[in-house]
């Protein structure tokens, strides 16, 4: 599922409504999103499955099982694109990219030990980025309301 986010958010990007310079803003927040769709649903996920014997029981653990089978599940992506659809292979490998680049330990932290609560008015951390605003790199997603920033 957590993949199935990832490919939404990069599929509505592919529009030929979205200029190229749009794209480039819209890019960060598409990655934002994804963050905190994937953190609602691993922590509803994992309150569910609680204590099953195929839950790993601790964060790092947890973190391993899932980096690998999000791994797993981009690689199998980028054949299905390329035999299929060569032109949507950006899409995989953008998720591929993505899974060995960055820490994916906010992902299990937040899921885990959910962040404080925050109150709904508050705004989301943004930073200027030229003429743009864009969500910050500290930024992450509560359930409660808009991102909170990791310490």
């Amino acid at each position: 599922m957590l993949r199935s986010f990832h490919y939404a958010s990069q599929a509505a990007l592919r529009s030929d409504q979205i200029s190229a310079d749009s794209l480039v803003r819209m890019q960060p927040w598409a990655r934002f999103w994804v963050d905190c769709v994937s953190v609602a649903f691993l922590r509803s996920y994992l309150a569910t499955a609680g204590t099953a014997s195929f839950v790993p029981q601790t964060p790092p653990d947890l973190e391993l099982q899932l980096t690998t089978m999000l791994l797993e599940k981009a690689l199998y992506e980028l054949r299905y694109e390329l035999n299929s659809r060569p032109d949507w292979v950006r899409i995989p490998l953008r998720g591929i990219r993505e899974l060995v680049a960055r820490d994916d330990r906010f992902l299990v932290d937040h899921a885990v030990r959910p962040p404080p609560l925050q109150r709904r008015d508050a705004q989301p951390p943004l930073r200027e980025a030229g003429a743009h605003v864009v969500p910050s790199p500290a930024a992450r997603c509560s359930l409660s309301g808009p991102p909170t920033p990791i310490p």
